[in-house]
């Protein structure tokens, strides 16, 4: 920003509140990424003609939100709003002129120095690798839509938005304990309907091992491994059992997410609607809605995060997370590797950006906390 003259940074802002924005600029509102961190390097780097701007362009949306604050608030509260209002509001416009001029520079084939860098790494999409229990292999990806298989009763297919769909379309015969899997890699997401009617996502670097057909079976026991959100088809007669390396969950019908990565602390449960049981090491908790259970060595019951099932709803969500956390996120979705170099400042951040922005944007986001990222083939060096 420091080195944007004052009347770009004018005709930049005048566009945005005049709606006539570019699609280029449109592009970052889309992705709609904050960094709120409490840091005065934020703001003290701003010279007098920014902060002239800031005060001209922003009082008003400012003034506006303090406005609208709760006045049974007491006065401390009022006074930390308006703080917090201010900093967003700065963070915002911060943020905005960064992906500006990262974004410009991108589009002109520019490799930029020092604390930024030119990083057109795509999101990841639909790509998944489809196991059928003869041991053959369906690369989804490339597959084309419609159907794939039709065998014994069990009907299988693609739809055109990334979805799998298992069918019952006749009698069984012989398949009650034939398992498929579907893998997604690093860089892919996939939905699939199982044959009982439960909805599964799949996150990235992400598989799940189940039976074609759930009848004659006493439960409904399917294999985890990554991430997934799960919409379990009700049935009292027949549990939905979700076994992990480090757990077993237990329902007859409701709404969860299971993060079990193996590099990740913990193999996170949050519950959506109605209740789970939770098995480890001999111990059974029961969560509830608007909880979530942690498992490493026991089993530990708090609220839900709100960012637990973002990665389903097309976000990147981040809260007090240090850069660690976020780059493992960013390296499952984009394909990518990351290793660190030197002592990384121990921040944390509160963010969220669209799972469908080129990592450039991310990464010049994150630049503006004096974090450096030096990118080599598909590496990522993280540095201070």
């Amino acid at each position: 920003m420091r080195n944007l003259e004052k009347e770009k940074v004018l005709e930049i802002l005048n566009k945005y509140e005049k709606a006539t924005i570019s699609p280029v600029e449109k592009e970052f509102l889309n992705a709609y990424f904050n960094i709120f961190e409490l840091n005065p390097d934020y703001t003290s780097e701003l010279n007098k003609d920014e902060e002239e701007i800031l005060n001209l362009r922003l009082k008003n949306k400012i003034n506006q939100a303090i406005d609208q604050s709760d006045h049974s608030y007491s006065s401390s509260v009022k006074k930390l709003n308006i703080i917090w209002v201010a900093i967003a509001a700065t963070l915002i416009f911060v943020t905005f002129i960064t992906f500006y001029s990262n974004k410009k520079a991108s589009d002109n084939n520019n490799i930029n120095s020092g604390n930024e860098v030119a990083i057109n790494i795509p999101p990841g999409g639909n790509k998944a690798i489809l196991t059928l229990s003869n041991g053959s292999k369906i690369l989804l990806t490339d597959a084309e839509n419609g159907e794939i298989s039709n065998k014994s009763g069990i009907k299988i297919t693609k739809t055109g938005d990334g979805e799998l769909v298992y069918e019952i379309t006749g009698k069984v015969e012989n398949e009650t304990k034939a398992l498929n899997t579907i893998e997604t890699p690093r860089g892919g997401q996939y939905k699939i309907n199982l044959p009982d009617g439960t909805k599964v996502w799949l996150n990235a670097e992400s598989s799940l091992k189940f039976p074609i057909a759930f009848e004659s079976i006493g439960n409904r026991l399917v294999e985890l491994s990554g991430e997934a959100y799960f919409e379990v088809a009700h049935n009292k007669d027949q549990p939905f059992i979700v076994k992990t390396s480090k757990q077993e969950l237990e329902v007859l019908g409701t709404t969860f997410n299971i993060n079990t990565y193996e590099n990740e602390s913990f193999t996170t449960t949050t519950l959506l609607e109605g209740s789970v049981k939770i098995t480890h090491d001999n111990q059974t908790k029961v969560i509830k809605k608007g909880q979530e259970a942690k498992v490493r060595d026991d089993i530990k019951v708090e609220p839900a995060h709100d960012n637990a099932v973002a990665w389903k709803n097309g976000i990147i969500s981040f809260t007090n997370a240090d850069i660690r956390t976020i780059m493992r996120q960013v390296s499952r979705w984009y394909d990518i590797n990351v290793k660190y170099e030197g002592e990384i400042p121990a921040r944390l951040f509160t963010g969220e950006v669209s799972r469908q922005a080129n990592l450039s944007e991310l990464i010049g986001i994150l630049e503006t906390s004096k974090i450096k990222f030096k990118l080599d083939n598909k590496t990522i060096t993280v540095m201070p």
